[in-house]
Formats: structure tokens, C-alpha cells, sequence
């Protein structure tokens, strides 16, 4: 097994369920880094709000807003916004729809008094929270792409190639890393492109099913540092 790079997204997965990090999840990631192995965070997060982690894991390769921008030694590396006359669409068709609770951009919240007269420009993605499951809507705009969350009603509307798996991609291309050579852990629906496609792709024990039929493999749960064990079983203890 020859790995480059490892991805990981960061809640569900890096993260345990309290946000925090186990020092025995750092030791792990410190001795792949001492191995050569490039880090990456593939998050939905924005920067704003991936900054603690960012802080405390200093990864190499930075993926932000679920794959719509990815930043490498302060260069943008891959960047995939909405179709401004998309993203109007989408916001203007949730601040009609009943049921939704809360409409955010870039960790900006949307509504009908500050939408109005203000156009977007420029955004990577845009998350609604809904009162119940969504069911048809924007499907009909054939350059975005929409990704229902576990566990809660948020749906993310998104350019169409503004996946961790492109991002990924454009990372490895960048870094001269073939992707055969990286291995990926996840956990939700927005992780399973990259999972699948990835030389390695793991699934979380708390993963969700979807994620779990695209790969043969699975490791321990993000509260039991499942990510940090499969990294000491399968490139430290084989180094």
C-alpha cells in the first residue's frame, strides 16, 4: 500500500461528536506527515468556521464548502462557484418555499429583507434547513448539484462540480499525487464521490449506508479515533 495523501473530512469523521480532537489522533497524522504523507481536510465547513481545526491539525491541503475551493500554501487550487442566475433562482425559490427554517451562504444568513435589491455574486454554495424532507426542489436546474444531509432537514445547493472529489482531483494534480495514491475517510452523502473514487476509500463505523456500499472498507467510529487506528494498523505498523 503506497499513500501519498490522506483526506478526511472533519465532522462525523476527524472530529468526534464534542468538535475536539484526541491527542492520539494528532500522534497518527504527525507520524504519517514524518512518512512524507501530505494531510488534506475535505470539509463543508468555510474557512471561517474550519479555522479551529485548521489551527490545531495544520494540514497541507485545505478543501472548503464541500469541495467548491481548495487552497494549497495560500494559493486557490480549485474553485467552483454558483452561476450567478442559478444562485438568485435557488434563493429566491427558498424565500418563497414554506418550510424553511434558515437560509445561509459563506456563514451568511438569508432573508427576504436582505435579499432583497442585493444580488449574490459568487457563492459557492448555498444550505437551507428545511421542516421537513425536501422533495423537488431546484432539480430542475440541470448545473446544480444537491446533497440531503443526515440526521436534519439541510439540503446544500451547489455548482454541480463543486464536489470533494474534484477538489481532490485539482489537489493531487497540483501536488503531482496520483489519486491512486490517496486515501480518503468519510462519513455523510457529501463524502461518497470521493470515497468511491479515491485508491483508498474508508468509511466511518458511523457512517451512513451510502457511504458504506462504495467501499470494502470501514474503520472504527469518529468517537473512537476510528481514523487514527486505521492509519496505525495500515500505513505505520506496514512502514
Amino acid at each position: 500500500m503506497y499513500i501519498k495523501m490522506i483526506v478526511c473530512d472533519l465532522d462525523g469523521t476527524l472530529l468526534r461528536t464534542d468538535k475536539s480532537v484526541s491527542k492520539y489522533t494528532l500522534d497518527m497524522l504527525n507520524k504519517c506527515r514524518a512518512m512524507g504523507v501530505k494531510f488534506a481536510i475535505a470539509t463543508a465547513r468555510n474557512r471561517l468556521e474550519a479555522a479551529p481545526c485548521i489551527d490545531i491539525l495544520e494540514p497541507d491541503v485545505l478543501i472548503f464548502q464541500g469541495g467548491a475551493l481548495a487552497i494549497i500554501d495560500d494559493e486557490t487550487v480549485y474553485s467552483k462557484n454558483l452561476d450567478t442566475p442559478d444562485a438568485i433562482e435557488i434563493l429566491e425559490g427558498l424565500l418563497k418555499k414554506e418550510g424553511v427554517l434558515r437560509i445561509t451562504s459563506g456563514g451568511e444568513v438569508y432573508s427576504e429583507t436582505k435579499f432583497a435589491g442585493r444580488y449574490p455574486d459568487k457563492l459557492h454554495n448555498i444550505s437551507a434547513l428545511f421542516s421537513a424532507p425536501l422533495e423537488d426542489f431546484g432539480r430542475n436546474l440541470h448545473n446544480i448539484g444537491i446533497i440531503q444531509y443526515r440526521d436534519e432537514n439541510l439540503v446544500r445547493f451547489a455548482h454541480r462540480d463543486a464536489t470533494k472529489w474534484r477538489a481532490v482531483q485539482a489537489c493531487a494534480a497540483y501536488m503531482g499525487i496520483e489519486t491512486a495514491n490517496i486515501v480518503a475517510f468519510g462519513d455523510d452523502a457529501i463524502d461518497v464521490d470521493m470515497i468511491e473514487n479515491c485508491g483508498i476509500g474508508v468509511a466511518m463505523g458511523n457512517a451512513i449506508d451510502a457511504v458504506k456500499a462504495v467501499t470494502d472498507h470501514v474503520c472504527d467510529t469518529n468517537d473512537r479515533d476510528g481514523v487514527a487506528k486505521w492509519l496505525e494498523q495500515n500505513l505505520i505498523l506496514e512502514e
